[in-house]
């Protein structure tokens, strides 16, 4: 028997009708494998749409992390204390 998605969706649906809860337990890559920028990547993508301008202050608090490869997340913590 050749494997139907349309089937399998079908009985997937079928049992979770009797559960009145249900939980998903995801990991940190789920987002990655359907095609979402991990944070690396939407540092990157982010990075290159600044200004020249902007692009020196983000390259100023990342010479204050001493990080030369720290991604949205670590600069907008850091940021308070690099800007003082």
């Amino acid at each position: 028997m050749a494997y139907d998605p349309f089937k399998e969706m079908q009985e997937t649906r079928n049992q979770l009708s009797y559960s009145k809860r249900i939980g998903f337990l995801l990991g940190a890559g789920t987002s990655k494998a359907i095609g979402i920028s991990d944070i690396n990547e939407l540092t990157a993508k982010v990075i290159d749409r600044l200004s020249p301008d902007s692009n020196e202050r983000v390259q100023a608090v990342k010479d204050c992390l001493g990080d030369p490869n720290c991604n949205l997340e670590q600069l907008s913590k850091t940021l308070p204390e690099c800007s003082a």
